[in-house]
């Protein structure tokens, strides 16, 4: 079986790492499309059927939140955000937006795999 992730992120490098690693660790299992602003996001999450959704916060044009508070709206894909916004109400409003887990920059890849996997398994 093949799972399809939509990694919304503005940051080229860190879509690369994620992209190398996901594919290499998987071997393949794991295909991983990209955006890299909120409005291209938006409009894949809402266009494409995806397994799990990587969501950054801070995005160009529209926010992380934005995103997740409309694809909630039409669906209940996995969404992990992953951000470099550390504080408790970051955090609280991203679950109470309806995340599945919340996972702060710096991350370690392993730990983001771990987290991506069991929420694919179920």
């Amino acid at each position: 079986m093949v799972f399809k992730l939509l990694l919304v992120e503005d940051d080229a490098e860190i879509r690369e790492i994620i992209i190398d690693y996901f594919t290499e660790k998987s071997s393949g299992a794991i295909v991983v499309d990209c955006a890299g602003t909120g409005y291209e996001g938006r409009g894949k999450c809402l266009e494409k059927e995806y397994d799990l959704v990587l969501l950054d916060v801070m995005l160009p044009e529209i926010d992380g939140f934005v995103i997740c508070r409309e694809l909630r709206k039409v669906s209940d894909v996995p969404i992990i955000f992953i951000t470099a916004k550390h504080h408790e109400n970051d955090r609280l409003q991203g679950y109470r937006l309806g995340c599945d887990d919340y996972i702060v920059k710096p991350f370690l890849l392993a730990e983001l795999y771990a987290k991506v996997m069991a929420l694919l398994k179920r």
